[in-house]
Parts: structure tokens; sequence; C-alpha cells
């Protein structure tokens, strides 16, 4: 295999980073030739960043992994972690499969004599125009000696230039407990929109997440729904950092006035039926039905981290998402569940006051979260969730990240 090596010594400047969109992050790599990135082949691009930190580092090779890398992405996610909670990433088969599924991109990084150091994922839904970032890993004897940072920034450049016109939003989750992944994805164009408090257990501690997103300018500028948003008066804090990031316009406050049905609430309950999924490594799909109709509200559970995640519903009437919210905090209660959440449209204002009634918090905003294939256009929601225990309050957080939580409220420690 051959070894393409992009050697116009690019030199990135401090302006030339921490943009708000792909479109910025992509405009500063201004190589002299332009060049056809083949990603099934290995892949070095040569550049520098003009930044204090050590620059004797040097950038891993990149290629697309194989069937073959399993075994090697196994032994990366061991050497890393002494005891990582989602197992499927420690079972070779099942790591053959993602490799093999078109939605799942794996990059290695590779020495200059072909050894594994790394790998990174990417999970592609072209239906909804989203990829997910996820699984920076460098094994513990290499960190130091290779350049996390640049890794990563090349990772970014080869797979946003070949997803495009396919891929518009990119999101990640990024830890608390250490700065260095925030501030990977904040000079990328990553930017923290929502707060996951104590969504995580990493190395038996609980920890909270940041949501980083980063769009494709037409995501924000053309193609977001020009639909009004209505939200609730708690809601605004979260719209106001949102707008300064990403100037969002106007919104139509709204503080809605509900008045349910108890007829309409003790039928939707009588009806209401739990379905629950679980597969070969714990997790379960947890699915609420209203018989007779094509209600529904399901979610993951993932027991290893007792959590909550991937939330949607459809409803026909207030009085069954009401039913659903409540069945909703009832699991949770049985589970013995620490953070659940749900991403509510910011255009249905009555749903929202149902969430924040029932005691989940609005912690992020999110422009063009869901693409509406019905009238091709992206459509705001918004983050709902709920946490228990303390949150703590020695967490690292890069600049970006203590303005986020400025603006939803908390108090952190200098």
């Amino acid at each position: 295999m051959i070894t393409r090596q992009v050697s116009d010594q690019l030199t990135l400047s401090s302006s030339q980073l921490f943009g708000n969109t792909i479109d910025e992050f992509l405009s500063s790599f201004h190589f002299n030739n332009a060049f056809e990135i083949n990603i099934n082949n290995e892949v070095y691009i040569d550049f520098e960043l003009d930044r204090k930190a050590d620059t004797k580092k040097v950038c891993p090779i990149l290629r697309m992994a194989s069937v073959e890398d399993a075994v090697d992405i196994v032994e990366i996610y061991e050497n890393v972690y002494d005891d990582y909670p989602y197992k499927e990433m420690l079972d070779v088969d099942e790591v053959k499969k993602m490799i093999l599924n078109d939605a799942i991109k794996w990059i290695m990084f590779l020495d200059r004599k072909g050894v594994s150091i790394g790998c990174f994922t990417f999970v592609l839904d072209l239906e909804t125009k989203r990829g997910y970032i996820r699984g920076l890993m460098i094994k513990r004897e290499f960190q130091g000696h290779f350049d996390a940072v640049k890794a990563t920034m090349a990772s970014f450049y080869v797979m946003w230039t070949t997803y495009k016109d396919r891929i518009y939003i990119w999101h990640a989750e990024a830890r608390t407990a250490h700065a260095k992944s925030q501030y990977v994805a904040v000079i990328s164009s990553l930017k923290p929109i929502g707060f996951f408090p104590n969504k995580d257990i990493f190395n038996n501690k609980i920890e909270s997440d940041l949501f980083m997103i980063t769009y494709d300018q037409r995501a924000i500028n053309g193609k977001r729904s020009k639909t009004v948003p209505k939200i609730i008066p708690q809601v605004e804090s979260s719209f106001s950092y949102a707008t300064l990031r990403h100037n969002l316009g106007g919104f139509e406050r709204v503080d809605p006035k509900i008045a349910l049905k108890d007829s309409e609430i003790r039928k939707a309950r009588k009806k209401m039926v739990r379905k629950i999924e679980k597969d070969n490594f714990g997790y379960e799909t947890i699915k609420f039905l209203i018989e007779g109709s094509e209600s529904y509200f399901k979610f993951l559970h993932t027991p290893m981290v007792h959590n909550f995640e991937k939330t949607e519903y459809k409803v026909d009437s207030l009085e069954e998402l009401y039913v659903f919210i409540e069945e909703f905090k009832r699991c949770a209660l049985d589970l013995d569940i620490r953070y659940y959440e749900c991403f509510v449209s910011a255009y249905e204002p009555e749903h929202q006051k149902l969430f924040f009634d029932a005691g989940l918090v609005p912690r992020g905003y999110v422009p063009s979260w869901f693409y509406n294939s019905n009238i091709s256009s992206f459509e705001d929601f918004i983050i709902f969730n709920s946490y228990s225990e303390g949150i703590d309050n020695n967490m690292r957080l890069v600049s970006d990240a203590k303005s986020l939580l400025f603006y939803l409220g908390y108090e952190l420690k200098d």
C-alpha cells in the first residue's frame, strides 16, 4: 500500500482556526496543489500549527480500517482504558461487523513503520445528514510522541472533504474530566452547544459531557427552517448562547397554559404498553406504545452507565405525551437511572412545557438538528435532560465550555 504524502508544509495560524463552521475549517487548509483523497490508501497530511505546544510531535499516517484491523482496534481500546464500559468495542467479531458497515468509517493511525498506534470513528447517517464522531484513541506508549491534535484535524479534513455534500452536521461528546478533547474539537470548529450532566462513567467515575457540534454553513444559512421558533421562557438562555454563536435571528416567547383532560389521560394510560428489546451487549431499546394508534415514545437504555438517551417520540395529543413522560420517569426510577434526556422541537412550546414541568431542564438549543425531508430543511431542537447526584465542580473546561455553562446558570470554580 503506497503512502500518499501531501508535502506543502502548510502552516495554520491561530487566526485561521477556531471557526464556527466546517467551511471555515476547510478553508484554512490551502494546499498549493489540489489533490484527490483516497481514504482507502494511506494518507499523510503534512502541516504545522503555530502554537506553544511541542511541535516536535508528528502526525501519524491515516488509513481506513479493514476487517484485518479489528484485533488491533480492540487492543487499542484495552490499552487506553482499564475498564471500558461499552463492551461491544472489546469484541473482535462485533468490531469486524462495524467495519463492514457502510455507515461506520474507522480511521487507523499508523507510525512510519506501519504499526497501528490509534484509531478514530465516524458514524454516518445520510438520511438525517448528520455524522457522529467518537472514539479518538492513541495507545498510551505512543502518547506524547504523536500529535493527537494534528491527527484529529487531519482526520476531520479527510472526512469532511469526502462527505462535503452528504453530511451537513458533525457532532460529538467531549469529556469534562480534562480539556484536551474539548480543545481539539474547538480548534477544528466543533463548539459546545449543550450540557449532559453526569451522563457517563469512565474509570468507574461519574462524568459530565459536553455536546459539541459543527455545521456546513448551508445548514444554518439557507437550509434552516424559516419558521420562527416558539420557546418557553426557560429555554431563552440556551437560545441566547446558540444565537451568539450562529446568529439565528428572532424567536417567539410562549408560556402556554396547558389544560389536560383527565379522561384522555386515563384512556392513554389504559392503552399504553411497554416493549423491551435487548441485544447481546446489554443495551435495551425501550418503547412505549398506545394501542390502536401510531403514537410511540422510545429510547436507549445503557445499563453499564445507568442512562437513557437517543429518545424520540410521536404523539397525537398532549395527554399522550404527558403519559409517556410520566412512564419515562417511572422507568428511570425503577431502573436506577442517573441521567435521561430528550431532544424536543423548538416549534412545540406545549411539549417543552410538559417536559419542563416533569423536571427535565433545557440545557442546550441545537440549531438545524433535525432534517425534515418533507420540506427539505433543517429544524431546531432543544436538549431537555435530568440527572441525579451532584456535579463535579472540578471540571476541566475550555473557555467556550465555560461560556455555555455560564449561560445555563452554572457557577464554576476558577
